[in-house]
């Protein structure tokens, strides 16, 4: 039975070739071996007793294994920088929600601010509105009475007048001639030219 051996590396791989007969304690016998270098650079390939056949199938597995590690080593790159771009957005998200998260908490705090300031400016305003009714009602309540003091003035002046007038009215009742007969007229006053010319 023919079993083929490689012993891989980070940068060379290694094969041997046997020929293992059967039984248990048969010995094996080496075919072929052969060496793959630098991986990944300028490969080197070195081959030891080999023949025929096998020495084209360890070629042909040695620049297999030669095109892998490339593909390897391509695929790293790529991956490294792959993980480069997730930290970048990474980065970026962490970015984003911090913004956002401080954009939420300045509205909330702006809003409640707003709150504080509307209440403020509400309570103000009713306390001002209640002092106004008040200072109105007091100034009715001023001028009610004064409405009131000056009808009471106007009232006993209204009296005083009424009772005057009958007063007057009285006296000159009283003063009327009480029989109907004529009056004697009295002699008339003497004329100063009258008397000047007799004289």
């Amino acid at each position: 039975m023919i079993v083929l051996v490689v012993n891989c590396g980070s940068s060379s791989v290694k094969v041997q070739v046997l020929d293992v007969a059967d039984g248990a304690d048969a010995a094996a016998r080496l075919l072929a071996r052969g060496t793959v270098d630098r991986i990944g650079a300028t490969a080197a390939v070195r081959l030891d007793s080999a023949r025929g056949q096998t020495l084209s199938a360890i070629e042909e597995i040695a620049d297999s294994f030669e095109d892998v590690w490339r593909e390897r080593s391509e695929l790293g790159e790529r991956i490294h920088e792959l993980e480069g771009e997730v930290a970048r957005h990474v980065e970026l998200e962490t970015l984003l929600r911090t913004t956002l998260v401080s954009a939420e908490r300045a509205a909330q705090d702006m809003k409640e601010q707003a709150r504080r300031e509307a209440d403020v400016i509400v309570a103000e305003a009713g306390a001002e509105g209640r002092r106004l009714v008040r200072d109105a009602i007091a100034e009715k309540e001023q001028l009610l009475a004064e409405t009131r003091r000056i009808r009471s003035i106007l009232r006993a002046a209204l009296e005083v007048a009424s009772e005057g007038e009958e007063a007057q009215g009285a006296d000159v009742e009283d003063d009327q001639p009480r029989h109907a007969g004529p009056r004697l007229s009295e002699p008339p006053a003497a004329r100063p030219d009258a008397d000047r010319l007799a004289g």
